[in-house]
């Protein structure tokens, strides 16, 4: 199996979920295509997408303080994101859109030492997809720091 220029692996196997993390891991915003504000497109296969499909009655709006931390005192949104590849569903995390859409930050839980914590391919999959990753200046890692959460 080869990578693309783009870090976007060029296959039609999308069996398992390591396989998907180890995609998000190797890329970048710079390798994927917005199309409007909820989809982007991986430029090295086009049939592998991110889709935010929560509806707008679904987009709630979080009252919780490590959410209000994050986003800079900005409305925080939960939302669905899923992984496509053509027509098949790898994989729905839940996430958070915060600072008017210029992030979205994995959606957290809270470990056995009482940290906040989210996994590290949920991560991977909110970077590669923030607008402020694009422009350099609102990286998703300074949202989770401001509130608290670790990447693990």
């Amino acid at each position: 199996m080869t990578i693309a220029a783009t870090g976007c692996y060029r296959t039609t196997l999308y069996d398992n979920r390591s396989r998907l993390k180890s995609i998000l891991a190797a890329s970048t915003r710079q390798d994927w295509e917005a199309d409007g504000p909820r989809l982007w497109v991986c430029k090295g296969d086009t049939e592998l997408r991110i889709v935010d499909l929560t509806d707008d009655d679904g987009r709630v709006e979080l009252d919780e303080e490590w959410a209000r931390s994050a986003g800079a005192g900005s409305v925080a949104l939960r939302v669905e994101l899923s992984i496509c590849h053509g027509s098949e569903v790898l994989a729905k995390v839940p996430a958070v859109c915060v600072d008017s859409g210029r992030a979205f930050i994995p959606w957290l839980r809270e470990d056995e030492d009482g940290r906040l914590v989210v996994a590290r391919w949920h991560y991977d999959l909110c970077r590669v997809i923030s607008a402020g990753e694009y422009l350099g200046a609102y990286p998703v890692r300074s949202y989770l720091r401001r509130a608290g959460i670790i990447v693990i």
